[in-house]
């Protein structure tokens, strides 16, 4: 009789656990897809000051 309640229990927990991680699994997802397309590209004047922002700081 508690072998049977255990494995129940188990299977109940285990089930409810695959349902949660599906869930955060797919906010993850959904996120991170809303994110990329709502990223704005840099412009090439801003990505030439970074560089050099970057070298000089290097060179320092």
């Amino acid at each position: 009789m508690f072998l049977c309640c255990f494995l129940t229990s188990c299977i109940f927990l285990s089930v409810s656990c695959l349902s949660l991680q599906l869930d955060i699994a797919c906010y993850t997802c959904t996120t991170k897809t809303a994110t990329l397309l709502n990223n704005k590209t840099k412009s090439v004047k801003a990505l030439m000051t970074e560089i050099w922002v970057n070298a000089t700081d290097a060179r320092i």
